[in-house]
């Protein structure tokens, strides 16, 4: 059986779905985390890449 999984890396949180190819979800997870606001209207996640 052929599996698809989506990952969604947004500003407050992952989330991530698995389906088979008719399109029918098998398991999905949210991971969530903090946004800091360092000054008045910035946003970081204190997430870094690399």
């Amino acid at each position: 059986m052929t599996y698809l999984i989506g990952t969604d890396i947004g500003t407050s949180g992952t989330k991530t779905i698995l389906t088979d190819t008719q399109g029918h979800i098998l398991a999905q997870a949210i991971e969530e985390y903090d946004v800091l606001t360092p000054k008045p209207l910035w946003r970081n996640s204190g997430r870094r890449c690399g």
